[in-house]
């Protein structure tokens, strides 16, 4: 997510389709998109999803290479391809995942500042638990 947004030497970041945020997060905080410049392969916009799923227990992360429109910023994602799951699936349990994004900017900068919030625990065992937070700043915002 530090990346997201990031457009080269453009001035422009990229943002999800419908959005004018870095990163898109949904309502319920359980899904997040965003998309950034990888000039390492013929199509070089990485657009990322972020999607939890309660009832499965599973935090998946969905990519796709996209290739540049001539002229647009935006970028579209299709859940359609290259989902896999951040965590192994039939050893973790993911109880909770969510993203609380609030805007900090000033006249010349507005950027995203994200709080993260992942709990976990082992299928086989729920008393060995995990919770996890983290808290930063996405840059690359417009």
């Amino acid at each position: 997510m530090i990346r997201a947004g990031y457009n080269g030497e453009e001035s422009n970041s990229w943002v999800p389709f419908g959005t004018s945020s870095t990163i898109y997060v949904s309502q319920s905080g359980a899904v997040a998109q965003y998309a950034y410049r990888d000039d390492r392969g013929e199509a070089p916009i990485e657009n990322v999803v972020w999607q939890f799923s309660e009832e499965a227990g599973k935090l998946s992360i969905c990519r796709a290479k996209t290739s540049i429109s001539a002229g647009t910023k935006t970028t579209a994602y299709s859940n359609s391809t290259g989902c896999t799951s951040i965590f192994e699936p039939n050893l973790i349990k993911v109880n909770d995942f969510s993203l609380v994004t609030n805007t900090v900017g000033s006249n010349s900068a507005t950027h995203q500042y994200i709080n993260l919030t992942i709990d976990a625990e082992l299928r086989g065992n729920p008393s060995v638990f995990s919770s996890l937070t983290r808290q930063f700043m996405v840059r690359n915002g417009q």
